[in-house]
């Protein structure tokens, strides 16, 4: 499994397995990612996509980004001129990511878009994600086990604090209660981390810029870019140059009449 940390190491991933990455300008959004990681948190695979929204709102935003699943959360990150965009979802609210023909749907605890992606970079994710969400599925097992005893020892703590006439009987009974049923302990609420997908961080390898084939996708993207941007100059500026050609002309064309008038 590849360790990533850099955003030029998650376009080359998208690049060299062909996960959706058509623009240079995609680096920016990958800029985003790389620098909300964690200490000990790396990407271990990347893609490049686009919410999909509800036409009715005829919203003319940005809407592509790029995403990591990283060793403990989903990451989406978006960088435009109103600023930077950034969600996540750790894994212990991520309930499964389901791949259709050219789309991938989220299940978990909190609303997340619905996320376009290039139908070319499908089968990669098909065969990749499976195995992360099995991996999640697994930790999130273990956590369950290990909860239980916490929640006791949790008990515990409060019953002291009861003892010790520092909170009441009802304070108690409601703590114990909340653990009891599943709550979270109030390290895993500060944290929300607490399901990671083992690593081994010394396997990370820094790519130290883009590989031949970047550079080459790079180059491509690059004049790509140009060719689009001076497409839209165009587009703005001819027809008013040919507008203000026909005003001049009218205009030439009154004045002259004026004189001879």
């Amino acid at each position: 499994m590849k360790l990533m940390k850099t955003a030029e190491e998650m376009m080359q991933f998208c690049v060299e397995n062909n996960t959706g990455v058509y623009s240079f300008k995609d680096l920016k959004h990958f800029k985003v990612i790389e620098d909300s990681l964690q200490t000990g948190e790396y990407a271990l695979l990347c893609f490049v996509g686009s919410q999909m929204v509800d036409r009715a709102y005829n919203s003319t935003k940005d809407r592509r980004c790029c995403l990591a699943l990283t060793n403990i959360r989903l990451i989406m990150g978006q960088r435009s001129g109103m600023g930077d965009d950034l969600q996540f979802i750790w894994y212990k609210d991520l309930n499964g990511m389901e791949l259709t023909k050219n789309s991938i749907m989220v299940d978990a605890a909190k609303n997340w878009p619905c996320i376009q992606i290039i139908t070319e970079g499908v089968p990669y994710l098909q065969e990749e994600i499976p195995d992360i969400m099995e991996a999640i599925k697994q930790k999130k097992a273990i956590a369950k086990v290990t909860k239980r005893s916490s929640s006791a020892d949790e008990i515990r703590k409060f019953k002291g604090l009861l003892d010790d006439g520092i909170i009441t009987e009802e304070e108690f009974l409601g703590k114990k209660k909340q653990l009891l049923d599943g709550g979270d302990t109030l390290e895993q609420q500060e944290s929300g981390s607490e399901i990671v997908i083992d690593i081994n961080p010394a396997e990370y390898r820094s790519a130290g810029g883009f590989g031949v084939v970047s550079e080459n996708v790079a180059e491509t993207n690059v004049k790509a870019a140009q060719k689009e941007e001076n497409e839209k100059v165009s587009g703005v500026y001819l027809p008013g140059c040919i507008f203000g050609g026909i005003v001049l002309f009218i205009g030439f064309i009154a004045f002259i009449n004026l004189i001879q008038s």
